[in-house]
């Protein structure tokens, strides 16, 4: 009986030791293999128009630092039926990337859904992926946005988990939006059946959560009654437990104190584990060894990042009974400095704006009018901090700006938030995510080369890519017994044109590629964010279309419309023989750059009197539907090539943009053509529309290719330097500044900027937001309006 009795204890003791272990082990599991990402968008505002522009910075991390697992982030605008208005990849730099997407303009109004996400994010079922609503309007849409009518839910959150008898318990109540919620609400406490009679009143700290304490008497039921001032209420019933865990915590300082109470448990919190954990690492763990009911732990947390803790408390079987998150303010914010200065040119306003020195290519400056915007929803430091959370919290920058009332309203939200990133369940058990998706890198792609029609098995092929600036990389590449081969981790801009460089000279191949693009957009099939906003037909007083909106419409629709008197004719083949224009055709350009959407214009074998003009666009004015030209009353950066282009130059426009520009399949700017003879152009194609040859297919843009008599005119010999294929890469966003987003404002080592506007520029202030972070993961977020007479 002794021995049974020995073992026992022996079991008991090593089950304990291996429970604190296995607790300690799947966290650090999760840390090491399973490491989450999450993802901020900094955008120039937060609501748009039809033929605006979202511009945006995009910030990667895991935890609360930078993450280095993704290079490539994938970025969407979906409607409401989970639609992609807009697809692009965004190469990441050091977890940092930017992008634009131009809002068509007769995107009817409604609500958008800008989504982000890597390939990495797509193996966890709780936070797949990032989510920005972006209501977008149009007053020529037949629908318009109007905000929900006022609807809600409530529900009450006891700290950590359990409403303890007879104790003091902080208490959360916590609304649920269905349509639009309350600006404030109120509720009190009564007993069940005894609703005469209030125990407690309560009013709410915001929109969304009420915060009381309250002391529940063992054995008694009491009713929350919540209500608003448009007569929506609703009531939940409560009771409390004789027998339990309570775990409180504050931070102190430096330290992070924790008071754990026990009551009706055996031996108070004897063998109790206590845990606590940011973002899925381990901070501290200990192992209860005394019989009292009241534990208090003091965590120092000097050395800690600023972020949200979760902290567990486990019983002997090793199952959760009390969690609780809490935040931890531990870092001193960085503050970017603003300096007015005189006025400067022509009364310009001025201010120097100084940022941190240590990261400065990850800030980003957006301005508005202040009189037109409010403060900012969303911020680094609320996707940052709270992107491990649920998905519902409202206007979650709010509890971050510093003040009391958010401090003590952002403690409110965490007593009903629990960790998304993993659940303790599944952990334990050793049910760790399924990973179907590696670490992707910058692009990658799948070729295929075929020689008579099969396929080149396990040879070496020496490839030769061109780059956008003329520069050249040569590659050896191995096929497999499928002819297959992959390029890998290429972080290309634009295009690059790829070359088949034949090692035996003397024996001429005709080996073919068939390129694929490795990296695809992966459709969304979940449920998309709610939306306080719904479609309502505009009522037949205001269906009308004035003046203005016709005007505004035939203006959209300028680009597309048919001008007979300004269209040059196209040849229309009436016979199988081919034109000499065709033939020409087929001599200069290679079949990327045969479409069926596209104008060609012959200047080799037909008059075309343009030896009087000084440059090509000059001829080409008015003789092409859907393509105008325009001059530039100011400097600015060519948004393919990069290069500066003075005022003063004509530049083609296309469906309300720039069309990308090519001289002999190459990629140019327009200052290159304009420096152009037109005696030495053979052949001009306009492709109207998305052109797979351009970087991003020229974002519908549509491209001009032109042809020069140096391009092979003088040999009918078939031309054997044509590319194996055109990679297309990443488009190259503008890091041009504009009046109102500086997607990179510190260039060149400098950690200031100067800024100006004139008084005629805004109707009140200016709303400057800041955001940022450092090499050692501190965010940076500033938001102020300041003011040109100031």
């Amino acid at each position: 009986m002794k021995k049974g009795f020995v073992f026992l204890v022996v079991f008991l003791a090593c089950f304990r030791v291996l429970a604190q272990t296995n607790i300690v082990q799947a966290l650090r599991t999760m840390d090491e293999k399973y490491p989450q990402e999450k993802i901020h968008l900094f955008l120039n505002k937060e609501a748009f128009t039809g033929g605006e522009t979202i511009k945006f910075k995009a910030y990667l991390f895991t935890g609360v630092v930078q993450s280095n697992i993704s290079k490539t982030l994938y970025v969407e605008l979906l409607n409401e039926q989970k639609q992609p208005v807009s697809q692009q990849l965004i190469p990441l730099f050091n977890s940092v990337g930017e992008g634009s997407i131009t809002i068509p303009a007769s995107l009817p109004e409604g609500n958008y859904y800008l989504t982000a996400y890597t390939k990495w994010m797509l193996n966890f079922n709780e936070l797949p992926r990032y989510f920005y609503h972006i209501p977008v309007y149009n007053s020529t849409s037949v629908q318009k946005l109007t905000e929900k009518p006022v609807a809600w839910t409530a529900r009450l959150y006891p700290e950590s988990g359990i409403l303890l008898s007879d104790q003091n318990n902080k208490m959360t109540i916590r609304l649920t939006a269905q349509g639009s919620l309350p600006k404030s609400w109120q509720g009190y406490i009564t007993e069940e059946g005894d609703s005469g009679k209030r125990l407690l009143s309560f009013t709410s700290l915001n929109r969304q959560l009420a915060v009381f304490n309250f002391q529940p008497q063992n054995g008694k039921a009491y009713l929350a009654h919540v209500f608003d001032s448009l007569g929506n209420q609703a009531k939940i019933a409560f009771k409390s437990s004789a027998q339990g865990a309570l775990l409180k915590a504050r931070q102190q300082g430096r330290l992070l104190d924790v008071e754990m109470r026990f009551q009706g448990t055996k031996n108070g919190g004897y063998n109790y584990q206590f845990v606590a954990a940011s973002y899925g690492q381990l901070l501290y763990s200990t192992t209860i060894k005394k019989t009292d009911t009241l534990i208090r732990i003091a965590i120092p947390i000097e050395k800690l990042l600023s972020g949200v803790v979760q902290l567990t408390l486990f019983d002997i079987y090793q199952q959760p009974v009390a969690e609780r998150l809490v935040f931890l303010q531990n870092d001193p914010l960085v503050n970017v400095t603003i300096t007015p200065l005189s006025n400067g040119p022509e009364g310009e306003k001025e201010w120097n704006i100084e940022g941190d020195s240590s990261l400065p290519e990850s800030y980003a400056i957006a301005i508005a009018d202040a009189s037109i915007t409010t403060s900012r929803n969303r911020s680094l430091k609320s996707d940052l901090w709270l992107g491990d959370l649920s998905d519902d919290i409202l206007e979650p920058q709010q509890y971050f700006r510093g003040d009391t009332i958010h401090i003590n309203a952002l403690d409110a939200l965490l007593v009903t938030e629990k960790w998304r990133s993993y659940r303790w369940e599944n952990i334990l058990k050793d049910n760790f995510p399924l990973i179907t998706h590696q670490p992707e890198g910058y692009l990658s792609f799948k070729a295929t080369a075929t020689e008579n029609g099969q396929p080149v098995k396990e040879e070496k092929l020496n490839l030769l890519f061109k780059f956008k600036d003329s520069s050249l990389h040569l590659s050896q590449v191995t096929t497999d017994k499928k002819g297959e081969f992959f390029i890998q981790d290429a972080a290309i801009f634009d295009s690059a044109f790829v070359y088949n460089v034949n090692a035996q000279k003397t024996k001429k191949r005709n080996i073919r590629f068939q390129w694929q693009g490795v990296n695809q957009f992966m459709a969304y099939q979940g449920v998309l964010p709610f939306s306080p906003q719904d479609l309502q037909l505009k009522s037949s007083t205001n269906s009308r279309q004035s003046s203005s909106e016709k005007t505004a419409n035939a203006r959209n629709n300028q680009p597309v419309a048919s001008k007979k008197n300004d269209m040059l004719k196209e040849v229309i083949v009436k016979t199988s023989a081919k034109t000499p224009a065709q033939l020409l055709a087929e001599k200069l350009s290679s079949p990327l750059f045969q479409t069926d959407n596209q104008v060609m214009i012959d200047f080799v074998n037909e008059e075309q009197n343009a030896t009087s003009y000084n440059n090509v666009f000059d001829w080409l004015e008015g003789r092409v539907a859907g393509l105008n030209f325009t001059i530039l009353e100011e400097e600015r950066e060519d948004p393919i090539t990069l290069a500066t282009i003075p005022a003063g130059v004509r530049i083609p426009i296309m469906r309300d943009g720039q069309p990308v520009i090519f001289v002999d399949e190459m990629l140019t700017d327009v200052t290159q053509v304009h420096s152009l003879s037109v005696s030495d152009i053979a052949m001009i194609k306009i492709i109207k529309g998305y052109f797979l040859g351009a970087p991003s297919g020229g974002g519908g843009h549509g491209a001009i290719a032109i042809y020069t008599k140096r391009a092979g005119l003088v040999s009918n010999e078939k031309k054997d330097d044509s590319p194996a294929g055109v990679l297309v890469g990443y488009l190259r966003d503008s890091d041009r500044q504009q009046l109102n987003w500086y997607n990179r404002p510190f260039q060149h080592g400098k950690t200031t900027v100067k800024i100006g506007f004139s008084e005629s520029d805004v109707r009140s202030g200016l709303r400057f937001v800041i955001t940022g972070f450092t090499k050692d993961a501190r965010p940076i977020y500033y938001e102020n309006v300041l003011y040109t007479k100031d």
